[in-house]
This record gives C-alpha cells, sequence and structure tokens, in this order.
C-alpha cells in the first residue's frame, strides 16, 4: 500500500500530470505526492493498531507561480474535505493539513515549486 498512490486518485481531477515519489523533468506542469515517513503507530490496549499516521508532501510545479498556487488550493480543498474515505481497502479517517503552502522556490528551468505537507489517519 502506498499513501502517495492513493491520495493521487484523490486529487489526479486538479492535474492529469500527477506522479508519486519521483517527480520527472518534464512535462513542465505537474504534481508530485511524496510519501515522507509519518508519526508513530497508535495502539488500543490490546495492542491491536489503531491508527497509522503517514505523512505526505505535495509538490505543484509550474511555469506559473498564480497557477501553481491555485492547484495547491483547490488540492487543499479536496483532502480537507475527506473524512472516513476507503481507497484501495485502506480506511482513511482524517487529512491533517500540517503546513501552509510553502514556496520551494524556481527549479534549474526557472519553474515555480509549490508545497504542502499533510498527516494521515489511517486504517488497515
Amino acid at each position: 500500500m502506498s499513501v502517495a498512490k492513493d491520495v493521487k486518485t484523490l486529487i489526479a481531477s486538479i492535474n492529469t500530470n500527477t506522479y508519486t515519489n519521483d517527480m520527472p523533468d518534464a512535462p513542465d506542469n505537474c504534481v508530485c505526492i511524496y510519501n515522507t515517513g509519518g508519526y508513530e503507530t497508535e495502539y488500543v490496549m490490546n495492542n491491536d493498531i489503531d491508527y497509522e499516521r503517514p505523512t505526505i508532501q505535495i509538490r505543484v510545479r509550474n511555469t506559473s507561480y498564480e497557477t501553481a498556487d491555485a492547484q495547491l488550493v483547490a488540492i487543499k480543498q479536496i483532502l480537507d474535505k475527506q473524512s472516513e474515505t476507503t481507497i484501495n481497502s485502506t480506511k482513511y479517517m482524517t487529512f491533517y493539513c500540517i503546513s501552509d503552502i510553502l514556496r520551494i522556490g524556481r527549479n534549474d528551468r526557472e519553474r515555480t515549486v509549490l508545497a504542502v505537507n499533510y498527516e494521515i489517519n489511517l486504517k488497515r
């Protein structure tokens, strides 16, 4: 199971060039979702897993700062409304935005790169 691949199914409508864990050099305008680790698993008293707390970073690269920003705002609107959503047999309880939109800067081809970070609570 890849959280990044599951999240891709939720946000792919924002940009048809959406990738996971590796942003290719082309096209200029794209989105990439990275698995970035996470926090300790929460357990209930009988040592059963209550929920896991992975984190992801979503990066948008675009030739236009305004378009990149608008795409991340749209992505945040989709994820912030999700709760108790099942994707590929994994139950996603909540998506918590843990950063504002971050300006990573311009890459070597002068394309804007912006990012946002999420903590996700899920049950397997």
